[in-house]
């Protein structure tokens, strides 16, 4: 599954995992929230909706570089542009399919489909 991520002028691509997590973040799409710095290694986006529970909430995750991921204790997208130790409740949705550089810079992020 394929989404469009536009970061400023520049459109990206990512693919994401086939699972309830990313089944609901598709129904929510498209998206354009405001994106803020976190800890120097991530953009996140608040959803207008939590993803519903799964298993793998609860799971840690160790987020790389390009990673495009949900922190379901705050219900927000985490996009990555550094990678760090792994997190509680840090779910993978999928990857960058290749720059996410752009991620340092932007304010805004739009999320699309693509159909």
């Amino acid at each position: 599954m394929k989404i469009k991520i536009t970061l400023g002028h520049q459109i990206h691509t990512a693919t994401l995992e086939d699972n309830p997590s990313t089944q609901a973040l598709l129904k929510q799409l498209p998206l354009s929230p405001p994106a803020e710095n976190y800890g120097g290694i991530e953009k996140i986006a608040y959803l207008p909706q939590k993803l519903p529970d799964s298993p793998n909430h609860n799971g840690n995750f160790a987020p790389n570089a390009g990673d495009v991921t949900y922190y379901a204790p705050w219900g927000n997208l985490a996009l990555f542009y550094g990678s760090t130790n792994p997190a509680n409740g840090l779910v993978y949705l999928g990857r960058f399919d290749g720059e996410f550089k752009p991620l340092v810079t932007a304010n805004q992020i739009t999320i699309e489909r693509i159909e």
